[in-house]
Order: C-alpha cells, then sequence, then structure tokens
C-alpha cells in the first residue's frame, strides 16, 4: 500500500492573495473566514502581511498592477473597523526587521579603500 500526503494551504496564504484583487468576493472570503474561526486577528494579518513586504512592491506587469497598501486602507475598515496606514503599520517595520537581520557592516571597507589611496 501506497501513502498519499495532502498538502492544503492555510487560509490566511489565501486570504493574503485575495488582497491583491480585493474584489466584492474577495471580501466575503475574509468575512466567511473570520466569522468562522476567529482568524486571522488584525495582529495576526499585520505580521504575515509583514513578512510578505515584497508585495507592497510595485507590479512590473501594468495590466496586473494592483496597489496593495491601497487595497488594505480598504480591507481594514471593513473587516476590522477602523483605519490603517499600511506603510507605518506594515512596511516600515517589515523594512526595518529586515535591515537589521542584514546586521550593520562592522568595517566601513569603501572608506578604508580611499585611505588606503591617500597613503
Amino acid at each position: 500500500m501506497k501513502n498519499c500526503a495532502f498538502i492544503f494551504p492555510h487560509p490566511i496564504d489565501i486570504l493574503i492573495a485575495k488582497l491583491n484583487r480585493l474584489e466584492e468576493k474577495d471580501l466575503l472570503a475574509f468575512r466567511t473566514v473570520l466569522s468562522k474561526t476567529g482568524h486571522p486577528t488584525e495582529a495576526e494579518l499585520i505580521k504575515e502581511l509583514q513578512l510578505a513586504v515584497d508585495l507592497f512592491l510595485p507590479s512590473f506587469d501594468e495590466e496586473q498592477g494592483h496597489d496593495m497598501a491601497n487595497n488594505c486602507r480598504r480591507l481594514w475598515p471593513l473587516i476590522y473597523g477602523r483605519e490603517i496606514d499600511p506603510r507605518a503599520k506594515i512596511i516600515a517595520p517589515a523594512l526595518k526587521i529586515r535591515r537589521e537581520g542584514y546586521g550593520e557592516p562592522v568595517r566601513d571597507y569603501k572608506q578604508e579603500l580611499r585611505d588606503a589611496l591617500k597613503e
């Protein structure tokens, strides 16, 4: 007998994909999942969007160009009953965490090369 593994996407992954388009059927999906599970909470969705911050980059495909930040602004009052500033609450904190993860260079190699040329 052979085994088979089923892999199902997490509902929050599906909802984040729907946020890109955010049509009425996508809002219905958010409302349905939230009413049945109580998730994603506002904090959970913010955290997941911070982990996927690259979704907020401008689209290169003009036909598929969607504004994730604007869609977040539209979604929040409808789902969580309040306004959100995606740049302040999602994008800036995510980029700060990313920068801290890369760490600051211990040595300024470019300056050391400039100084060496002067000698």
